[in-house]
C-alpha cells in the first residue's frame, strides 16, 4: 500500500508568537481595567462612593494600556473622593486628569469640577494610616528662577510604584512673552521620565530674563531631578 504524508503546517516564527501573547495579555489587562471601572460607575451610581473610589483606584493601578479608561477613571475616583469629602485628594486627581488628558472629553468637566474646590487646592493631605490608602498620583511642584510661577509634574504612574527615581536635562527656547517657543532633549535616566517632562512642558510659564542671550527665542540647558523624599 502506497502512504502518503500529510502536509505539516511551518511553524511560527517566534517572533510572531512573542507578538500574539503580548496582543493577549494586553487585551487580558484591558478588559480587566474596564471591568473595575464597570464596578466603580456601579457602585457610584448606588451611593457606595467608598466602593467607586477603591474600584477606580483599582483601574488606575493597572498598566497604562487606555487614555480614555485612565481619564474616565481618574473623574470617577475624583467624584468619589469629592462625595466622602476628601475634597483635598479630588483636588489633586482631577490636576493630574488635567496634565495627562487635557484634550480628554472628561477633561473639560474636571475643569469645572476644579473650579467647586478651588478653596481646597492649596489643602495638604492628612497623613496617617486614618486614611484608607487610595491610588494618587506622585507630583512634584517646581520652583525655579526660570519659572514665572510654581510648576506641577507628575511622576510616571509604573515609575512611582516602583520606587525609580529619575532625571531629565532638556534645553528650552523662550519667546519674549515667556511662552515655550521649542525645547530638546538632551538626557534622560528614564524615558518614562522624559515623556513626563514634555507633558508638564505645555504648562510652564517660564521668565524670560533668566534666560541669557540678546535676542528671541533665547535659550537655557536645565536638569530636572524626580526623587523620593526619605522615609
Amino acid at each position: 500500500m502506497e502512504s502518503t504524508a500529510r502536509p505539516t503546517r511551518a511553524p511560527l516564527p517566534v517572533a510572531l508568537c512573542a507578538l500574539v501573547a503580548l496582543g493577549c495579555a494586553g487585551g487580558y489587562a484591558g478588559l480587566a481595567q474596564r471591568g473595575e471601572l464597570r464596578r466603580a460607575e456601579i457602585a457610584f451610581a448606588q451611593g457606595h462612593f467608598d466602593t467607586a473610589a477603591q474600584k477606580a483606584d483599582a483601574a488606575l493601578r493597572r498598566a497604562r494600556l487606555e487614555p480614555a479608561v485612565d481619564a474616565e477613571a481618574s473623574l470617577l475616583l475624583a467624584r468619589s473622593l469629592g462625595r466622602l469629602e476628601r475634597r483635598a485628594e479630588a483636588a489633586y486627581v482631577l490636576r493630574y486628569l488635567l496634565t495627562l488628558h487635557p484634550g480628554a472629553p472628561e477633561a473639560t468637566e474636571a475643569r469645572a469640577e476644579l473650579e467647586a474646590l478651588a478653596p481646597e487646592r492649596g489643602e495638604r493631605l492628612p497623613p496617617g494610616p486614618a486614611w484608607p490608602p487610595v491610588f494618587l498620583p506622585l507630583s512634584m511642584r517646581l520652583e525655579r528662577p526660570w519659572l514665572r510661577r510654581p510648576a506641577l509634574v507628575f511622576f510616571p504612574n509604573a515609575a512611582a510604584l516602583e520606587r525609580r527615581e529619575g532625571r531629565v536635562t532638556v534645553a528650552l527656547l523662550v519667546r519674549e512673552d515667556g511662552q515655550l517657543d521649542s525645547f530638546e532633549l538632551i538626557e534622560a535616566s528614564d524615558a518614562r521620565y522624559s515623556r513626563a517632562v514634555e507633558r508638564a512642558l505645555a504648562g510652564f510659564e517660564l521668565e524670560p530674563t533668566a534666560f541669557a542671550g540678546g535676542g528671541f527665542p533665547r535659550r537655557k540647558v536645565v536638569t530636572l531631578h524626580f526623587r523620593f523624599a526619605a522615609s
